[in-house]
């Protein structure tokens, strides 16, 4: 591990997390990190091997980049490749602002009352806030000429004359219907937010707790006087409402529409206005990011210690095939004293370079271009719907009715065993038939993105078992490095992953302390926590296994927790905290942290490369550098350009999911009555709401069986030929994408084996790589292309994607 390895792997981080989010919403080009495939960084590394080091070496220069070096800047800019897009800045301040700007127009949450269940949020009433309507309301409208308590008074002063006849009619009937609450919840709205009551101040002797100092001519704003005003009202009946909820931090300035904050987020600067990263608002980020943007780093750090823990087990005892790493060995092998490296010296690999390269220029050029002729890069069998009705109504059968061709995947394929590509490729048609097989028996195989119905439930107890069988196939090993961590000595354990394992334990339980002070109770807190990091383990797996590049488990932790324990258990308020935190996590895991960097360990173990043990230290600094770079960066282009230019996923739909949920179960919940419970439960009261939803268990079990069953007979019979990974990708929208490729890769390896064996596979494999290598030349090619026309006419270019 050379200084100029490292200088130039950091140099390659910066300038990762400092463009990706302006290149994928200014520039709007494809993203330079949009899979574990990054074309950044790949990119980067072929242009060294096949451009650099053979110009350098012409011109005689004599130390060039040799392959242990070039892995070091590669495993260096992996560990960038998170942070900046999918797996966290793409959508952490849509998610944190934008539900303050679609609230105004949204009469559902308005009606549900979502920000006040928010932490930190409105401190208007919600009706689960309130826990004893007949305390309130004779407290309120109380008989004539019979004292009030000064809040109440100050409460009725402040209602209008519809609002108090509200109140004595529900005060005669003695019973509130649901219409009736929600109509006297924004009566004390009203009142909580017309004007602070300092009359009711003035007649009382004690004030309530935490309160600001009200003496004087104190200026309050709207919110703070909200504040002081609920307080005032939870102090008066204190077994009636409920205060505010504990938390800060969860959406942006607890959710308000902030002139400041906000405003200029949403819809950027002036012209004439200069935005330096002096006049970002982080006074007003800084509960945010302590909050979330801790969690993740912190889960970053627990990503790496994994990492570190893994990938003796995976790559030196149960060698997993790691098929990225594998691609890359074979382009950075040169000879010494040579320029070129080992795999360009040979024909079939540049003829095939040339071939695909040629096919996405002309495909390029049409996006650039509509008039001119296109390769098409899929197969027109939709025709054969009609042929199969039912299937054709399932999205999974579109893998085979409309498959698309990815080169890169088939020759990935080639590199797998034929049990894992096999498996891969028939995923969507397992999906279908067991689909289909249900909707005869008039059954729904259904999901739900931030839910859990039968699907997400299936999948997630696929999570679940491979996550038990991983640790039962390393029992002996993950034993041993727990034992050495808690000070039980171990002989032959590595000590880089003892120490991994102490760390990791650490930042696990300041992850679960930090989320508590978000609002959410410890229990929920470590299975949140503990949900996450199946996620990642399982997720890293899958690409150890079989080379997937762009994998989505379809199913979060809230969604899974719901479906457990059931919405009453968990509330309202713990529930939102809970959604944002799945959507802010894992929302979208394509490029998962952990996966990266056991792609990057693997890459850099060489002879000529350096060691897990000395490369952590550098991947941890650019982990850490490269988080605090991205999240000045991107907020810096978004007060510069607004939100404007992001996509509707980003922009509209994730951040309203969480809220049109919690809409939707406060609705349900204040129909069956439940809804004040479920609002003030704590600690053991939970328990005895538990009301799982109906089969959630069930399909948690079958998924789980599927998995360990497969694994054992796998185990068991080696020609086997379905691999568990089968039951983790199915019916996601990555596998249906991919896997007719994968089937195509299958049949073209199978076909080499039997035909000629491993002799012939050896000769065949320049074509593989040079398949590989073409595709991301070509991509690296057009975005560099994207950049040079925004850089020249400041307009947005043609976007194309290889992938």
């Amino acid at each position: 591990m050379t200084i100029r390895a490292v200088s130039l792997g950091i140099a390659l981080g910066i300038l990762i997390s400092l463009t990706t989010y302006y290149n994928e919403f200014v520039i709007q080009q494809a993203s330079l990190i949009n899979h574990l495939l990054p074309i950044s960084v790949l990119g980067f590394a072929l242009a060294i091997v096949l451009i650099f080091n053979p110009l350098l070496g012409r011109l005689g220069y004599r130390k060039l980049l040799g392959g242990g070096e070039i892995a070091v800047v590669v495993a260096i800019g992996l560990a960038a490749c998170t942070f900046p897009g999918a797996g966290f800045y793409r959508t952490f301040p849509t998610n944190l602002a934008m539900p303050s700007h679609w609230l105004n127009g949204n009469t559902a949450w308005q009606s549900a009352g979502v920000m006040s269940y928010v932490p930190g949020g409105s401190s208007e009433l919600a009706e689960g806030h309130i826990i004893n309507w007949t305390e309130l309301i004779e407290g309120i409208a109380v008989e004539e000429n019979a004292p009030r308590n000064a809040v109440a008074k100050a409460v009725w002063q402040r209602l209008d004359r519809s609002d108090r006849v509200g109140f004595l009619q529900a005060r005669q009937d003695g019973t509130t219907r649901v219409g009736m609450r929600l109509q006297l919840v924004r009566a004390i709205n009203r009142a909580i937010t017309a004007s602070l009551w300092t009359d009711a101040i003035a007649d009382l002797d004690e004030l309530p707790e935490h309160l600001p100092d009200v003496s004087g001519e104190a200026n309050f704003a709207p919110h703070e006087m909200a504040y002081i005003n609920r307080m005032l009202l939870v102090h008066a009946f204190p077994h009636a409402v409920l205060p505010p909820p504990h938390g800060s931090g969860v959406l942006l300035v607890g959710g308000r529409k902030d002139p400041v904050a906000v405003q200029p987020l949403i819809f950027g600067a002036d012209v004439d206005d200069q935005v330096t990263l002096a006049t970002v608002p982080w006074p007003a980020w800084w509960p945010t990011l302590r909050l979330w943007g801790g969690t993740a780093l912190l889960l970053g750090i627990a990503s790496i210690c994994l990492a570190l823990i893994v990938h003796p087990q995976w790559s030196n005892h149960e060698r997993l095939i790691y098929p990225i790493p594998r691609f890359l060995a074979e382009v950075f092998e040169r000879d010494e004293g040579k320029r070129w490296a080992r795999v360009a010296t040979q024909k079939a690999f540049w003829m095939t370079f040339a071939g695909v390269f040629f096919i996405h220029l002309i495909n390029g050029l049409g996006s650039w271009f509509p008039d001119l002729p296109t390769i098409p890069m899929y197969l027109p069998l939709d025709p054969l719907k009609a042929l199969f009705p039912e299937a054709a109504k399932i999205k999974a059968s579109s893998s085979y009715f409309h498959p698309w061709i990815f080169l890169s995947v088939i020759a990935f394929a080639c590199f797998l065993n034929s049990s894992i590509s096999f498996s891969v490729g028939m995923a969507p048609l397992a999906f279908t038939l067991l689909a289909v097989l249900m909707a005869s028996s008039g059954q729904l195989l259904d999901a739900d993105y931030l839910g859990a119905k039968r699907a997400n439930m299936l999948r997630f107890g696929g999570y679940l078992a491979l996550a038990a069988m991983i640790f039962f196939h390393g029992r002996h090993y993950y034993w041993s490095v727990m034992c050495a961590a808690v000070g039980i000595a171990q002989p032959k354990t590595p000590r880089t992953s003892i120490w991994a394992c102490r760390v990791l334990i650490v930042a696990l339980g300041l992850s679960i302390a930090l989320l508590t002070t978000g609002g959410l109770s410890w229990p929920l807190a470590m299975a949140c926590v503990l949900f996450v990091t199946i996620t990642y383990i399982v997720l890293s797996r899958i690409v150890a296994e079989t080379g997937m590049f762009f994998i989505q488990p379809y199913w979060m932790p809230v969604g899974v927790l719901t479906a457990m324990l059931g919405i009453d258990a968990i509330g309202p308020t713990e529930y939102i905290v809970l959604a944002l935190a799945s959507t802010m996590l894992v929302g979208d895991v394509r490029t998962a942290l952990m996966a990266n960097l056991i792609n990057a360990f693997k890459i850099a173990d060489r002879p000529d490369g350096a060691p897990p043990r000395r490369l952590w230290p550098v991947l941890t600094t650019m982990i850490i550098v490269g988080f605090v770079i991205a999240g000045g960066a991107t907020l810096l282009t978004l007060y510069t350009h607004g939100i404007g230019g992001t996509s509707k996923w980003v922009q509209d739909m994730l951040p309203s999911m969480p809220f049109d949920k919690l809409t939707s179960y406060v609705s349900d919940m204040s129909a069956r009555g439940t809804l004040a419970q479920a609002t003030s439960a704590t600690g053991l009261d939970r328990l005895a709401a538990l009301n799982p939803a109906e089969g959630a268990y069930l399909w948690l079990g079958i998924g789980a069986v599927l998995v360990v069953s497969t694994s054992l007979v796998r185990a068991r019979y080696g020609s086997w030929p379905i691999h568990p990974v089968l039951f983790l990708i199915w019916g996601t929208f990555p596998s249906n994408r991919f896997a007719f490729s994968f089937l195509v890769g299958w049949a073209i390896k199978l076909a080499i084996v039997k035909l000629g064996g491993a002799k012939l596979f050896n000769r065949v494999l320049p074509i593989v790589v040079g398949v590989i290598a073409g595709e991301l030349a070509v991509s690296f090619v057009w975005l560099a292309t994207g950049t040079t026309y925004y850089l020249m006419t400041g307009k947005p270019p043609a976007s194309y994607s290889v992938f």
